[in-house]
């Protein structure tokens, strides 16, 4: 058995209202005044590669992407943000949350589950929370990006258009285009046990992003779950699904 994590839409513990000044700053430095021209060239506006960079912390590495400009590559060292200002005091944080433009972040146990139950995997740097006075909220985080990728989505035909639906556009010549992704809506646990997962696909992961399917966050497997709930550890709504 799997589990799906999916993050409300509102702010709280596992969502925190704010944003990365310091790093949109040296983002900037480094797109004005360092980056090489022909790099420069390549993104041609400074928003796009600020938003290829955020891309790195939820998208999948060495590909090229719908929309990027070039194939992207593992965070560099001036990408990692250093600091999260809040827009609101802080009163609780999650042991997992994600921040503004996907950016994931634990708390100092969850990191030692997920390098515990999955080591080598995935990725972390040193994080500080600051409070809207600018006051570190207390506590050891960290940023960290999801290192795998699987395609275990099976596309059930009976809930197609209930649960799920194909991603498409249309081309040139008015043609819809399947995209090969799709799109999973629900809201209850009742609707994610009908989600269906190839457990030959998932064998050895346990936490990974699905790449062909939008909707839930990613998935940890039931080792990882068993790890999270023996450490007491709070995480945002998660929801089991099927394994075939």
């Amino acid at each position: 058995m799997a589990w799906a994590v999916d993050f409300k839409s509102e702010i709280g513990q596992f969502f925190p209202d704010g944003d990365f000044p310091e790093l949109r700053e040296r983002l900037h430095a480094y797109f004005t005044q360092e980056m090489p021209p022909e790099d420069k060239a390549v993104f041609g506006h400074e928003v796009d590669y600020v938003g290829w960079v955020f891309g790195k912390f939820v998208k999948e590495i060495g590909v090229l992407h719908p929309g990027d400009r070039t194939v992207l590559t593992a965070l560099l060292d001036h990408e990692w943000p250093r600091a999260f200002q809040t827009e609101r005091k802080i009163r609780s944080l999650g042991s997992l949350f994600k921040t503004t433009n996907k950016v994931l972040a634990v708390d100092e146990a969850m990191k030692d589950v997920i390098e515990e139950v999955e080591p080598g995997i995935h990725r972390f740097r040193p994080i500080t929370f600051l409070q809207p006075n600018s006051d570190p909220f207390p506590g050891s985080y960290f940023s960290m990006v999801i290192g795998q990728f699987r395609d275990s989505f099976i596309p059930d035909p009976d809930t197609e258009g209930d649960l799920w639906r194909r991603l498409s556009y249309l081309d040139e010549n008015k043609v819809r285009i399947f995209t090969g992704t799709y799109l999973f809506s629900a809201l209850t646990a009742e609707r994610y046990v009908r989600l269906s997962l190839s457990g030959a696909a998932t064998e050895g992961a346990h936490l990974w992003r699905e790449r062909n399917l939008r909707g839930p966050d990613f998935f940890i497997s039931d080792a990882m779950y068993a790890a999270i709930k023996k450490a007491k550890l709070k995480i945002p709504q998660h929801f089991k699904v099927r394994e075939g």
